[in-house]
Order: structure tokens, then sequence, then C-alpha cells
């Protein structure tokens, strides 16, 4: 199963997804998250245990990290293409 946030600043949201994740009760397979804000220096302050991160940053002149996709680490070798 997936699940998708467009959380338009990582750091100013990453409580509000972590407690939607637990209310929910449910092990997401794959853990979408767009519009981090984050430049790729702070992206490793916000890993989810159990989860392997993958993110992409903007090819434009604003500066970021534009997707990060967590996947749970319990599942079966991933392969995931983010251009």
């Amino acid at each position: 199963s997936v699940i998708n946030f467009n959380c338009r600043s990582l750091n100013s949201n990453f409580v509000k997804i972590i407690q939607c994740l637990k209310q929910s009760n449910h092990q997401f397979t794959v853990i979408a998250i767009s519009e981090t804000w984050l430049q790729e220096g702070r992206i490793s302050m916000f890993q989810i245990e159990g989860y392997n991160m993958f993110f992409t940053s903007r090819d434009c002149q604003t500066v970021g990290v534009w997707l990060c996709i967590l996947i749970k680490t319990s599942k079966v070798d991933w392969w995931v293409i983010l251009h």
C-alpha cells in the first residue's frame, strides 16, 4: 500500500506526518512525500524507522528536495526511479 503527502515543508510538517502515520495504524509499503522544500544535506534528519529513503532534487532555480520516497525495508528488493 502507498500513501502520499504533499507536505509543503517537511521541516514544518514532519511531526504531523508521523502523527498521521501512527493514527492510521497501517504499515504502508511506500510513503511518498512531495514538496519537502529541504536542501539535500538536511534530508537525513527526517528518516523514518524501518524505511529506506530515496529522494530527488529540483532541476530549476528553486533549491530543495522535491520528492522523497520511503520504502519499507522488510520488502524484497525494490527499484525506484525518480526521474
